[in-house]
Formats: C-alpha cells, structure tokens, sequence
C-alpha cells in the first residue's frame, strides 16, 4: 500500500460511515466522535497545522483521545513531518523532561509542540524554546486549501535516558506494514464488526500504528467497528479495566507486551462478568515473550470464552513501522526448548534435557519482510522490507549496502519461524520500553556508596530486571535493607521502572572484566543458576 493508498482507505470511509462512535477514551464519556467526524476533525487540524508551521517538524506528545487522532491524521494529510514524541517516564522530574524535549528540538528544529490540555498547564512558563498549542486548538481549522499530501511520521525507538533517536518513515512504509499485518490477521476472515482494545500508548508504535491506523485502515473492509483507547495510567492503577473494556466492547484484537498479560493477572474481574469469546486476536510483542505466561493467561481467562489460540506472539521493533513477523490466530503458537549450552556457542540445538530454555516463536516474517541471521544458527537478526525506515535522526544508519538492518537482537530463524534468544548489547526491554544498563547502573551510583562499576542491571524473569551490587566498604549488615530500598527509589526515580529486585553479594565477589567494566552476562548466569554469594535480597513485586 503506497503512501497516498492508505489515506486514501482513511477517505473513502468519510462518504460511507455512519454517525456510530468511533474512538472511544476510557476513562472518558461513552459518546464519541463517529469516523466520518474524525476526518473532518482530521481536515480542520491539517489546516490550523499548516498555517502555524514553517519547514520544521510538528511535535505531538501523542494521548489517547480523539482529538490527538484527528491532529496526528491532519498534520499527516497536510504533508507535515510529525514527530511522535515520547511522553515522560513514571516518575521522571519535569525539569528532565523539559531537558529531553530541548534535545528532540535541537534534532528536529521543531515549529510547533502539540500536548493534550493536560499537560498544556504544566508547560506553561517554563523555559521551553518551542511554540505550543493543543490538540483541541487544532479544531479551529485554518485557511482554505489542498489537505491531500504524504506526510512523514518520525517516531522514536522507546528509550530510558539516552540520546533520543528518531525513526524517519513514509506514510508508503506504513501502509506497507497495516497491510501485512492485516493480511496475516485475517488470514482466516475479518469479523463484520472490528473493533479493536489497547492500553498502551499512542506514542509507543504497537498502540498508534497497530492499534489506531490499522484498525482505522481495516474499516474498509468490514460492515462496522471501532477503537477503545484506555490510558496506560488508568490500566496501570485498574489492571481489570482493560480485559473489562474488551469484554463490554466485543473487541476482536488487542495487543500488549508480556508485561501486560502479567498485569492483567494481578486483579482478575469475576470470571462471569467478562466475555472474551469475540477476542481472536492478542498480538503479543515488544519485549521477550515467555510460554508460562502465555500459559498462565489462557488458563486463568478460558472460563472467561478466551480461546489460547487468540494469543499471537509477534517480532518487531520501530524502525520496521511496527511489525516484522506475527504468529496467526486460530493457530497454535509455537514453542522450542534449546539447549542453553548451544546458545552460547551460537548453535541451535534441540534440548535433551537438564540445561534447556524454552523459546516462544514469534510467528513467519510478514509479506515483503526478510529476516535473516549474519553466521551461523544463531546470531544477530537482520531485517530488510518495504516498511523499513527513510533513515535515522540522531544516529547513522547501520544499514548494509544491500538494505539489511542490524536488530542487535540476538536470535534464529528455524523453519520459517522467528526466534529471538536475547540481546546482543546490554539492553533490557521492561515494558515495552528499551532500558540501557549503563543507564540504571548510573542511577543506582547516585546513591552514597555505591560505586558505578560495582554494580549491574541484569534480566529477572519476564519483563523485568535486577540490580546486582557490592556494598560500600563501611556498610553493616543492618543497613543493606535500607540501602537496596534507597537504591531503587533513586533508579525509578530517575528512568521510571524500578528494579524488580537489588541483591548485595560479598566484598569482593563482584566479577569485572580486565578493564573493569561489570561482567553482566555472568552475574546474570549466576543469578539464574543460585550461586551468587548473596548477603541480602530485597524484593519488590
């Protein structure tokens, strides 16, 4: 699907729909803006947009409301670069976040900064070197003219606090990866009614461009539907609300990483309120996917009509739009238990028992999408397709003269099928979110005491992380409780995931490489295997 293709799909649904609701924001009102209201609203945002916007890009902090929707659509049709900017991290000091957004600006040299009306206040009369509007001011329209160009949409890999890196892509690469993704999904039929249900936000691309322009896209070819948008904080405090939405909106897709399904778990609705038996579709991706959980969600919703066939693990990451391989729905997803001792020697190896890890597959590379790996059975994934990046902002591209993309995923493709083992750098996905050790070793080293290169984030179970560390020459052992709690309160603090767990281990037990940086690979394989000399745990979840 070319660029002009897709919006034109979004169009020709102007003259078709009816004045049913549309988009929908929980917590928010039942009535909402029908499609063919959000075009227009979507018309009236390209021409305040372009009236207000020189040749720089449009910063849109983007919510889940309809109005955000219409602006993001508008600045689009208006041939606008839109840059999806990320929002603040739980807990992030507003004076950081400021820093960020004049980070972003010096990339981007920004014309315009879009916030919700909530955030708008808090912007206000801080030193911030950007005009700002709101999306609701949008609405207002602006002078007559042509709304019908291709934008570019930049959005931005989902980080900690590193330099920020924007992903250029065209609305053709878009419409590449909807259409893939469409065609997988409904392999076996699209329902009459679509309707799809998401908490997470439209600033992380499985929730803007899998939930919101693919569902959107997919109205084409239905005889109804909609998008339920529940805000990542309210499903954070309620982790009912979410399957609750689903159930009372017959959604037929919703997507989530593993942490997620996780959440869910924690507060479960009475199984007789809920009906997910129309849910045939949960896309599960944007962190390792693991089998128990997988296991653990089927069997707890199963009285509840969920069938563990909807739940279809997925690869992908921003810098491919969105997806690159999806498992399909009414289909047993796959699982592989390897040798862990083979991983290591960058062989694929079936199990025989005792050392195995097993692996989730996370479904054939999507029509147009290429994954490979550089040598051997297992090593780095690379990817090349259609809905790949224009190029990177703030960063150079990786990409070889042939087009591969380096993913520094660590992984294999066995009978057409993708795997990923982990990482081939020292990033932790927590959330859906790219989180750099080096980065929260250095919010832990804020703490009095603890020295940088005597501590290590490592992986702890699905979707979180541990802070490994050696305590300060004059610590007593009365005071290690105080200091792993002070330790993570300064970590979530700073990036806004705290560690699900900080481990003191002996003086001198720390293991270093010969130029001293913190061997986490090691300490990880120790953690996992219960050997590490551990003087106190401290436990947060």
């Amino acid at each position: 699907m070319k660029g002009s293709e897709l919006l034109s799909v979004l169009d020709i649904l102007e003259a078709s729909s009816t004045d049913r609701s549309f988009f929908r924001t929980i917590p928010g009102p039942v009535n909402s803006p029908s499609l063919a209201a959000l075009w227009r609203q979507s018309e009236d945002a390209a021409r305040f947009l372009r009236n207000r916007t020189g040749p720089g890009a449009v910063g849109m902090v983007l919510w889940p409301s309809s109005e955000c929707v219409a602006a993001l659509i508008g600045g689009l049709r208006a041939g606008l670069r839109i840059a999806s900017l990320p929002l603040p991290a739980r807990a992030m000091p507003l004076d950081e976040y400021i820093t960020q957004l004049k980070t972003i600006d010096a990339l981007f040299s920004m014309d315009l900064l879009v916030v919700d009306d909530e955030m708008a206040p808090l912007l206000a009369g801080l030193d911030l070197p950007i005009r700002t509007a709101t999306f609701s001011e949008t609405a207002r329209g602006g002078p007559p003219g042509p709304v019908d160009s291709d934008g570019i949409l930049i959005q931005f890999t989902s980080g900690s606090t590193g330099a920020p890196k924007g992903v250029e892509l065209t609305m053709g690469a878009i419409g590449a990866n909807v259409t893939a993704i469409r065609e997988r999904l409904g392999c076996f039929g699209l329902p009459d009614h679509l309707v799809s249900c998401s908490w997470l936000p439209l600033s992380h691309d499985m929730g803007l461009i899998g939930m919101t322009i693919a569902t959107w896209a997919a109205q084409s070819m239905v005889k109804s539907g909609g998008i339920i948008a529940i805000r990542p904080d309210h499903f954070l405090r309620r982790p009912e609300s979410w399957l609750t939405a689903c159930s009372e909106s017959r959604a037929w897709v919703t997507a989530t990483p593993n942490f997620g399904l996780e959440h869910a778990m924690k507060r479960v609705p009475a199984v007789g309120s809920l009906d997910l038996s129309p849910l045939e579709v949960c896309i599960v991706g944007a962190e390792p996917v693991q089998a128990a959980t997988l296991r653990r969600f089927a069997t707890e919703f199963a009285p509840a009509g969920f069938d563990t066939q909807a739940l279809c693990p997925a690869y992908g990451m921003a810098e491919a739009s969105l997806a690159i391989s999806l498992s399909p729905p009414r289909t047993p997803w796959v699982t592989r238990s390897v040798s862990s001792a083979a991983l290591e020697q960058g062989e694929w190896r079936d199990s025989t028992g005792g050392d195995d890890i097993e692996l989730v597959g996370l479904g054939q590379p999507l029509t147009g999408m290429s994954v490979a790996t550089q040598t051997g059975d297992v090593g780095e994934l690379r990817v090349r397709g259609p809905s790949m990046l224009t190029r990177y902002h703030g960063a150079e591209d990786p990409r070889t003269p042939e087009g591969w993309f380096p993913t520094k995923d660590l992984g294999a493709v066995v009978d057409e099928e993708v795997f990923v083992v982990g990482r081939t750098d020292d990033m932790l996905i927590i959330a859906g979110r790219n989180l750099h050790a080096h980065d929260l070793e250095a919010a832990a080293a804020a703490v009095s005491g603890i020295r940088r290169h005597s501590t290590a984030a490592v992986p702890y179970g699905a979707g979180h992380y541990a802070l490994i560390l050696e305590p300060p020459a004059d610590a007593r052992v009365s005071d290690l409780k105080a200091l792993c709690r002070d330790v993570r309160r300064a970590v979530a603090q700073r990036v806004g995931v705290g560690p699900a767990a900080v481990f003191v281990i002996a003086r001198g037990s720390f293991p270093r490489t010969p130029s001293g940086k913190p061997q986490r690979r090691r300490l990880a394989g120790q953690l996992r295997k219960e050997s590490l000399p551990i003087e106190t745990a401290t436990h947060f979840r």
